[in-house]
């Protein structure tokens, strides 16, 4: 059984299409700075920074519309492991299920807590996502832990 949960939300699609647009429009007006100097006299102190600043919004601007056109966040559980990326800036977090030693679910945090049999945590948060995204997590999770006869645990919130 595989469960393949999609974390990237759909609004941020159409944000990733207005931050290309407005990093399209930073480029050009510091392009327009850089290559049509006002006076004769070549560029002032304030038109470099201004040309620094555009340049620079423009290019992070870019990179986190292009961001979600390249990138994936996702929760993958399967017969043998559980694979998480939160979001897009995140590294890769995973654990085998021959590995897992005991999950723990903190309620008011809403997060699981993976304790793998080398002594180490990792930790799930689930509060940045809808409802219905925690409920398939918490199902798949559940599922693939009777089958694989790991056992969950409520623990105390910090």
């Amino acid at each position: 059984m595989e469960q393949n949960v999609n974390l990237l939300k759909k609004e941020n699609k159409r944000l990733s299409i207005i931050r290309i647009a407005i990093a399209a429009w930073c480029l050009l007006l510091s392009g327009v700075y850089l290559f049509d100097p006002i006076g004769s006299e070549g560029l002032r102190t304030w038109e470099w920074i201004s040309i620094i600043v555009w340049l620079s919004l423009g290019i992070y601007l870019l990179g986190e519309g292009l961001g979600y056109f390249r990138k994936k966040a996702y929760l993958l559980i399967n017969s043998e492991q559980i694979c998480f990326k939160p979001n897009i800036y995140s590294k890769k977090q995973s654990a085998y299920w021959s590995e897992v030693e005991s999950i723990g679910y903190k309620f008011y945090t809403n997060k699981f807590e993976i304790k793998k049999t080398d002594q180490t945590i990792v930790a799930l948060r689930l509060s940045d996502y809808s409802y219905s995204t925690v409920k398939k997590i918490k199902e798949a999770i559940g599922r693939c832990a009777k089958e694989k006869n790991v056992p969950i645990k409520m623990l105390k919130s910090d």
